[in-house]
């Protein structure tokens, strides 16, 4: 999540070096997530820079960094990392992947169980596990913000948790889009690194236990922030603007002169 906001920081910086800086931040960042061997961690990553990429307004100089960052990133990481990332296409002969829908079905099963409220915080102990599947040997956490919503807080849960990434998201549109037509560079750029961020934690989410994570909140707060501050400028160029004449006022004068 922190990737776009850190190519909006070097686009934003004014100093060379701090430009310098930011770009050997961003380029850690992409090594530091793979070293994780996290294979949510990747697809999120990847979706990301597409993401990026899409919404870049030099894609060709995009393309080219994406190039060589592939490129390295065929050097440096291990062979183990590549082996890890193609059990993707082989989920079913993998037992993590096989452990993580095992999971989701717990989640599922919960959640019917009690639909309002669902299970409550910390579901994925190991007494609901022996109740639901007793032959389990330990306790597998979600793997998944949106199975982990369900299974914790129901349908009514999950269903606010998606109404509020759908909300910010939409939000983070419409300020850039405004921004964009206002020439507020700098608000524009921002809701567009945010909705990058927003992307990337909504995919990589999908195979991880973070629906708590403090910096997807974050991003939801500083979307309503920037709504409410687009709301304000717009208000106040609305009482700066010069009233408009009345058209039938000056007919009507236009008229009494003509009588006259």
């Amino acid at each position: 999540m922190i990737l776009p906001v850190l190519w909006f920081m070097v686009r934003a910086a004014t100093r060379r070096w701090a430009r310098y800086a930011l770009r050997v931040a961003f380029g850690l960042t992409v090594l530091g997530i793979l070293t994780t061997y996290s294979r949510g961690g990747f697809i999120g990553l990847c979706v990301v820079l597409i993401f990026m990429f899409t919404k870049s307004r030099t894609k060709a100089l995009s393309f080219a960094l994406l190039l060589l960052a592939g490129v390295l990133a065929a050097f440096v990481v291990p062979d183990t990392f590549v082996s890890r990332i193609e059990t993707i296409a082989s989920y079913d002969q993998d037992q993590s992947a096989q452990a993580r829908l095992k999971a989701w079905s717990l989640a599922t099963q919960v959640a019917l169980d009690s639909p309002i409220f669902g299970g409550g915080f910390r579901t994925f102990e190991q007494d609901v596990w022996e109740q639901y599947y007793p032959d389990t040997e330990r306790a597998i956490v979600a793997h998944s913000i949106y199975f982990q919503t369900l299974a914790e807080h129901g349908f009514v849960g999950v269903g606010i948790f998606a109404a509020l990434l759908i909300a910010t998201y939409l939000g983070l549109r419409r300020v850039r889009k405004r921004a964009t037509e206002s020439d507020q560079t700098m608000l524009a750029n921002l809701a567009g690194a945010l909705q990058a961020s927003l992307v990337g934690y909504m995919v990589a989410g999908a195979f991880l236990s973070r629906a708590d994570f403090d910096l997807f909140y974050s991003v939801v707060a500083m979307s309503a922030a920037m709504q409410a501050v687009l709301a304000q400028s717009a208000g106040g160029e609305a009482e700066a603007a010069p009233p408009q004449p009345n058209a039938t006022v000056g007919t009507g004068q236009m008229r009494r002169v003509s009588g006259a």
